[in-house]
């Protein structure tokens, strides 16, 4: 019997310590949710009457002061939170109001009324709301649409029944995009290193996002998802760094001065009046050229396996690349520049460049692939869509 005593004693005292330590670090509604159960089975318990008092003390002068700097500070997006707190001040009263009469009338409880701050703050909450949704609707912008839809979701918590948000979200809920969750399986059996199965890990499809179509790269809560896509890289083939040294000479004939027109006996031409025949006098110019040119490139190729998650019928399997390519001339030059073609001339000043790595070039080369994916899907889905509803 000492020993039940003792172990109930150790608990009151460890329970009260648990409680005064959520007053002191903030904690005022887990206080208070824990002092309503002591005080529903003891409602006449001072210790917890004492700890109840500061912590809805507390817990009001907070959130009462947040509500006056948020309308001191005259922004108008403050309504939302305004709404919240009030609210978070009513729920705390009721919570009090559901105590035994003896703990309310030592709590000298006086219950607020915040049904009209409530009212307030939630129709201005939706007027701004419902402002700014207008706004971005009429952007014809795909991201402030989303904004705009989000915003409507927020309105509709608050009043289901404000203006035309109904109608709105019916219109968003028909022409809601189509969610596909992906995976990228890497299914190439030679060795990569580290950082190029990372990049092969980080393809994101979601980069090639299109109207009706949204790419997921984390399973959606709920299913929230109607096609599952699987892109597997089966194979990367690398070329290796090949430098060619070829050598040409280009040559062009440049004006040097005149000559005059002489005949068969050496004697010079003359014209009408009398003047010596004139013709431009060429000389052949040459430059020699050593170019130098760089080649290396990457082509990663796969397939993409489209579901139907209703279903999981196989929608359609195709093959994917992407493919980059790194190619470079430089050259060097002996002899006269003024016989250079004008393709060749833009060489000068070239030099070797160093090749890029394979990290580099994946990167690239998975980018494409991810891209070419996102078409294909999108192109499938939206035949597989449009097959389903001739049928209806």
């Amino acid at each position: 019997m000492k020993k039940t005593l003792i172990f109930l004693s150790v608990l009151v005292i460890v329970s009260c310590t648990s409680t005064n330590k959520m007053i002191k670090h903030g904690q005022y509604d887990d206080a208070i949710d824990e002092l309503a159960v002591k005080l529903k089975k003891k409602p006449g318990e001072i210790k917890s009457i004492l700890q109840m008092d500061s912590a809805l003390h507390l817990a009001n002068s907070r959130d009462k002061g947040y509500i006056t700097d948020l309308k001191l500070s005259g922004q108008p997006d403050i309504w939302r939170n305004v709404y919240d707190t009030y609210l978070q001040l009513d729920t705390r009263q009721q919570k009090v109001a559901m105590l035994p009469k003896e703990a309310r009338e030592q709590l000298q409880f006086a219950p607020e009324g915040y049904t009209s701050f409530l009212s307030g703050s939630r129709k201005k909450a939706c007027a701004y709301y419902y402002a700014l949704a207008e706004k971005k609707l009429a952007s014809g912008n795909s991201d402030d649409h989303h904004k705009a839809i989000q915003l409507l979701m927020g309105i509709d918590s608050l009043n289901p029944e404000y203006k035309d948000v109904k109608e709105l979200l019916a219109k968003y809920e028909k022409a809601k995009p189509v969610n596909i969750y992906y995976r990228i399986v890497n299914k190439y059996s030679n060795q990569l290193s580290p950082s190029m199965k990372m990049a092969i890990k980080n393809i994101d499809l979601s980069a090639f996002d299109q109207a009706g179509i949204k790419f997921l790269n984390e399973k959606p809560e709920n299913r929230g998802y109607q096609y599952y896509a699987e892109v597997k890289i089966n194979n990367i083939m690398i070329s290796p760094e090949k430098t060619e040294e070829v050598f040409y000479t280009e040559s062009a004939d440049m004006q040097d001065g005149i000559a005059y027109k002489v005949d068969e006996n050496g004697d010079f031409v003359l014209d009408s009046l009398g003047n010596k025949i004139e013709f431009p006098k060429y000389n052949s110019i040459a430059c020699y050229v050593t170019e130098n040119i760089q080649h290396k490139s990457m082509l990663v190729s796969g397939t993409v396996e489209i579901l139907e998650r209703a279903t999981g019928d196989k929608i359609a399997e195709k093959e994917v690349v992407g493919e980059t390519k790194f190619n470079h001339r430089s050259a060097i030059f002996k002899g006269d520049l003024n016989a250079l073609s004008a393709e060749t001339y833009e060489l000068m000043g070239s030099r070797e460049l160093d090749y890029p790595s394979d990290f580099a070039m994946i990167k690239i080369a998975v980018a494409k692939l991810g891209k070419n994916a996102a078409n294909v899907v999108a192109e499938e889905i939206k035949k597989h869509k449009a097959h389903s509803e001739s049928k209806k």
